[in-house]
């Protein structure tokens, strides 16, 4: 199976968490899938200094180049791969899954939206039969776009190895460094999630 690894950027506090997406791409690879890393070329929302943990001022990052530092083999450019190439999509976290695959970033939940050729991709993904993964708070994204968790829980509320599953609409997602304490328990919840993506998808819709 070809798995996309959608990236946002390099670093958990502006972009996608750099052991998340490595984390995934090993296991993918592990179970003997081939990991197809995807960015699409815009600006971060902002840039921070991860040592100090404070925003940089006036300087600005694409997320395509940064997700380059990332990406294991070629990097594609969101608009131009086919969904129809991927056959399962997998979002790692980090605060860049929020700040940018969504605009509106820390406004009320009403006015935030997947930005449209990230929203396009994935819905194309999905509608062409691929599950669609996702780590931490690349949750907020699948669940703007697929709705809420039918067991009413979220990603803080399962554990750091358990995964959360929406069946009907093929999307699943694992805490990651949201619950983890560890990198072990990071990978088990990442293992189980990827073993769950490369299974066939329930047609049916709830």
């Amino acid at each position: 199976m070809r798995i996309g690894i959608l990236l946002c950027g390099c670093g958990a506090l502006d972009g996608t968490d750099p052991h998340e997406a490595i984390l995934s791409m090993a296991e993918i690879q592990r179970l003997g899938h081939d990991a197809i890393c995807i960015a699409a070329d815009r600006p971060q929302l902002h840039v921070v200094n991860h040592a100090t943990f404070l925003e940089i001022p006036d300087k600005t990052r694409s997320q395509y180049d940064e997700s380059s530092r990332l990406s294991y083999g070629k990097l594609f450019n969101i608009i131009d791969i086919s969904p129809k190439m991927i056959d399962a999509l997998l979002i790692p976290g980090g605060q860049g899954a929020v700040k940018n695959l969504m605009a509106g970033f820390g406004v009320l939940s009403e006015q935030r939206q997947v930005y449209p050729d990230v929203a396009k991709f994935i819905e194309e993904v999905s509608a062409a039969s691929g599950k669609i993964g996702a780590i931490g708070l690349a949750e907020f994204v699948v669940t703007e776009l697929f709705g809420p968790w039918p067991s009413g829980k979220n990603c803080m509320e399962i554990g750091p190895d358990e995964i959360i599953t929406n069946e009907g609409r093929g999307v699943a997602a694992t805490p990651g460094a949201l619950q983890c304490t560890n990198l072990a328990q990071m990978q088990a919840g990442i293992s189980k999630l990827i073993e769950h993506l490369t299974h066939p998808k329930v047609s049916s819709h709830q």
